[in-house]
């Protein structure tokens, strides 16, 4: 049998692991052995992978794919309850000519900070 679950340790930390457990008989007696898996990095490595796959990699925003993924779900919900809904789409006019005149260090800096404005 094969169980995620949540274990504390010794220093009152929480870890997630994955059990498997197992009855073998041995002679007249059943011994019950149980093996846990730390699974941190499998974690990690999947949320760096959903970070990678929906947010862009310089100003952290939500890329296209996480966009089509909200509207489809916005869409939905709109339609389900009789609602509207509204799409605002924003671009940068000559951001070409930024990259290409200034450089795309110059570039990238513009994009960061209006995506944090």
């Amino acid at each position: 049998m094969l169980v995620d679950t949540t274990i504390r340790r010794k220093d009152g930390s929480y870890l997630q692991v994955e059990v498997h457990q197992q009855a073998q008989k041995s002679e007249n007696d059943w011994i019950m052995v149980g093996v846990a898996r730390d699974l941190t990095e499998r974690k990690e490595s999947a949320q760096r992978l959903h970070q990678l796959t929906h947010y862009d990699v310089l100003t952290g925003l939500p890329n296209r794919t996480l966009f089509y993924e909200a509207l489809k779900n916005a869409l939905i919900q709109a339609t389900d309850s009789d609602g509207q809904l509204a799409v605002l789409f924003v671009d940068l006019d000559l951001f070409k000519n930024v990259n290409d005149t200034l450089g795309h260090t110059i570039g990238d800096e513009l994009l960061s900070q209006f995506s944090d404005r």
